[in-house]
């Protein structure tokens, strides 16, 4: 029986990137003893991100995060402080890449593929198919 009472909580969290329409999502299961570098981890997995842009989380009027040379710095270790098994149990929407700085360049980018054809990116793929097509082929 006791050691039913020493098993870790398990919290749901719904992630929602804000102000983008139609709206991206995902949904995690995570164990009480996930530290919030453990946290930060799963978000960028789970949004196909790798931590490129700084970021910090506001909980119970502190802010937490990982510090980054030249980047803002926190009183508590990330990696010790315990928040809420990761399992992305849910999603909508491709992630925007790193690359947009914001909702805004991520929605304008969008609208432009929609109206325009992408002329820019076939030919891009045209040279990368052409070298393909034009290597000398190996034996191995």
């Amino acid at each position: 029986m006791n050691a039913l009472l020493s098993l870790p909580s398990l919290y749901q969290f719904r992630l929602v990137l804000a102000d983008i329409s139609p709206m991206i999502w995902r949904r995690l299961v995570i164990s009480s003893e996930t530290s919030i570098a453990q946290l930060h981890k799963y978000i960028q997995t789970a949004f196909d991100w790798s931590g490129e842009h700084l970021h910090s989380f506001h909980i119970h009027g502190k802010d937490y995060g990982i510090a980054y040379l030249g980047g803002i710095s926190f009183d508590d270790n990330p990696r010790l402080v315990g928040c809420l098994a990761p399992i992305c149990s849910g999603g909508r929407g491709a992630a925007p890449g790193e690359e947009y700085a914001g909702p805004l360049a991520y929605l304008q980018r969008l609208e432009r593929h929609r109206c325009e054809f992408p002329f820019e990116e076939l030919g891009t793929m045209a040279v990368v198919l052409r070298g393909w097509l034009d290597a000398e082929p190996t034996n191995g």
